[in-house]
């Protein structure tokens, strides 16, 4: 099964959307497309950034 969200871009002007698939390697691992490249990260870590970016 592959799973894959897509947030939109609020920039100004705007960008195209930013993707997160999940990643075959690992079950904490997810992919992030943007702008046509893929990053590999830890999606416990990005679900601390953006709660951390949030509490500001």
């Amino acid at each position: 099964m592959k799973v894959t969200c897509e947030i939109k871009d609020y920039s100004k002007p705007a960008k195209p959307n930013i993707r997160i698939h999940d990643s075959w390697l690992r079950g904490t691992l997810v992919e992030i497309e943007a702008e046509g490249n893929r990053y590999t990260v830890d999606g416990n870590e990005i679900k601390r950034a953006v709660d951390n970016c949030m509490n500001v």
